[in-house]
């Protein structure tokens, strides 16, 4: 039921960040302090992203440098739809600009899948076999 919620809430804050530059987008701040708040607004919903996929993660029974394991996941989800972005941006609009965002998002995206590949490597071979627990 926990990974539920934090599947929710994860679902719920990438939502709210994606709607955040829309709504500002139709309803520009018409102050300084307006705009601070809205700023405020968006670091707090990317900081709650971040807590619910850590949470997320550490629920599925990782422990080894989790937040860490929370960025790269975050990061190469958002980079695979930048690149999804970038392809549909080459047949609507023109090649000229969707392909040189595939291309930067795609590689951004590989670099964090090969993070996270690292993070679990390490994680699995910091663990203590549990034999050695017996022994000791």
């Amino acid at each position: 039921m926990k990974k539920v919620l934090a599947g929710f809430l994860i679902a719920l804050f990438t939502l709210m960040n994606f709607a955040g530059p829309y709504h500002l987008q139709q309803h520009p701040p018409q102050s300084a302090a307006e705009a601070i708040g809205n700023m405020v607004g968006l670091v707090l919903d990317i900081g709650f992203l971040f807590f619910s996929v850590r949470w997320y993660i550490m629920l599925s029974g990782h422990t080894y440098k989790v937040n860490r394991q929370a960025w790269a996941v975050i990061l190469f989800w958002y980079s695979v739809l930048a690149t999804l972005v970038g392809l549909v941006m080459i047949f609507a609009v023109s090649v000229a600009l969707g392909a040189p965002l595939v291309l930067l998002w795609s590689g951004v995206g590989f670099a964090c899948w090969k993070w996270r590949q690292r993070l679990r490597r390490a994680e699995s071979l910091t663990a203590l076999p549990a034999t050695a627990e017996v022994k000791a």
